[in-house]
């Protein structure tokens, strides 16, 4: 008998048992949801399994023939509280933020609910049972609309709050919690017309399960976020560099007393320089190429005002109007400059070339310093991948630093994040030919 039970519980609910088994295993084993929401999800879990054991014991264990009023009537006041605060925990997992009053005068409909359906008790105001031709009826009592407004008006605001993403560029957020609070809305009704099927305990269900997955979504889109946003600053620190700094600095303070004028202008170029690394982090989209000009033009002039005619920049644009990456093409003249010139014995020279064809803009940027064996370079890419790996999944690994190369070494890393943010963001990509002994040449190709 009892086998039976079950299984007709199983048959019935089966939807909803799947689902919080699974759920409640992803929940002990996935650290992704912050605590506070996980804990909401876990009550409205409960409150379903709850409600599933008061439904499945009033109407399969319970049969038409046996009395038990009084339980008949706690099993109903039970899922009559229940099914409103269902609702009301859907909406506090998108409003985890509004004030404990605020969340206080929400609770006040789920009291009066409480009193008007605990009432039962006393009369026939919510609803009670009677035996008619020797069966236990349900009979609905002039309050028995109670427990249905109150479920609709916190579905109401559900429904209305989720809205307002709109005006946050949240569309797809809103359209989720919506199809969600649809969801439990459509099996209240069904269930309702027909108090046999048991389907608000199946769809509430499912309605946590297609949340969750919203949560779940949502939170690793952040999580990439913010390791892109790390590797963006990683990026600008390893660009700027404190040897470089350090040595701007002296410059500038070898010049305060011989040429005031020109180290005031120093000190401008310098802080063109950093604010232009600094601004570069909060900058997803594409800049003008003048913009990204302007930050190459106050680097270069900072290392000739260090290395005087021992370094020549020399420009060739033949066109100037189109957009770029922040902060790519600046680290393609630093690179060649650090890793290509400085490093040659002689004297050297830079050139930085725009132009365009049918299909692209480019922007060549050659030097014919040292140069490097571009096969290391890939190497490079393999050994930075790695890294980042290891840091977006928060893995505390020590970083191996590789040893800097005779013709380039850790530069090749600068330039294989240029490729990588180029590639990945869609809007070009990046060649790079190189000899040993006589230069290299990189080409950005921004797509038309």
């Amino acid at each position: 008998m009892i086998l039976d039970y079950l299984m007709e519980v199983y048959y019935q609910y089966q939807t909803a048992i799947v689902i919080m088994v699974g759920l409640t295993t992803v929940f002990i084993s996935n650290n992704t949801i912050s605590k506070k929401k996980k804990n909401y999800l876990f009550k409205i879990i409960i409150f379903d399994f709850l409600l599933m054991v008061a439904e499945s014991v009033n109407q399969i264990v319970i049969t038409p023939e046996m009395g038990v009023v009084n339980l008949r009537i706690g099993l109903d006041v039970v899922g009559y509280v229940l099914r409103p605060m269902l609702v009301l925990y859907f909406y506090l997992l998108v409003n985890e933020k509004r004030k404990m009053n605020f969340n206080f005068l929400l609770v006040i409909p789920l009291i009066i609910d409480t009193i008007v359906c605990s009432s039962a008790f006393f009369g026939d105001f919510a609803f009670t049972y009677r035996i008619i031709d020797g069966k236990t009826t349900f009979v609905r009592g002039p309050l028995g609309f109670v427990p249905f407004a109150v479920s609709g008006c916190y579905i109401l605001i559900l429904i209305i709050d989720s809205i307002k993403f709109f005006s946050k560029g949240k569309e797809k957020t809103s359209f989720a919690v919506i199809y969600s609070a649809f969801i439990v809305v459509l099996g209240s009704i069904l269930e309702t017309i027909d108090s046999e099927k048991r389907i608000i305990v199946n769809f509430a269900m499912l309605s946590t399960l297609i949340y969750f997955l919203l949560l779940y979504f949502k939170t690793v889109m952040e999580q990439e976020t913010e390791i892109v946003r790390q590797m963006r600053i990683e990026m600008m620190y390893s660009q700027i560099g404190p040897h470089f700094i350090f040595n701007t600095l002296s410059a500038i303070y070898g010049l305060v007393d011989k040429n005031p004028e020109k180290a005031k202008l120093a000190i401008e170029k310098f802080s063109e320089y950093l604010r232009g690394n600094i601004d570069s982090i909060g900058k997803a989209e594409p800049v003008d190429f003048e913009e990204e000009l302007k930050h190459i033009d106050a680097y270069v002039w900072i290392e000739k005002m260090r290395f005087g005619d021992e370094l020549t920049v020399e420009y060739e644009l033949g066109t100037m109007d189109f957009k770029v990456p922040a902060l790519s093409i600046q680290p393609l003249v630093e690179n060649a400059i650090k890793h290509g010139i400085h490093k040659k014995a002689a004297a050297g020279k830079v050139c930085v070339k725009t132009g365009e064809n049918e299909d692209a803009y480019f922007i060549e940027v050659t030097d014919d310093g040292v140069g490097f064996d571009t096969s290391e370079m890939e190497k490079d890419i393999m050994f930075e991948i790695e890294n980042a790996t290891d840091r977006g999944l928060g893995f505390k690994k020590r970083k191996l630093e590789k040893p800097d190369k005779k013709g380039g070494g850790r530069g090749h890393v600068g330039l294989s994040n240029i490729r990588s943010r180029l590639l990945s963001s869609g809007i070009g990509k990046m060649e790079i030919e190189s000899e040993i002994g006589k230069g290299t040449k990189a080409t950005v190709y921004i797509f038309k």
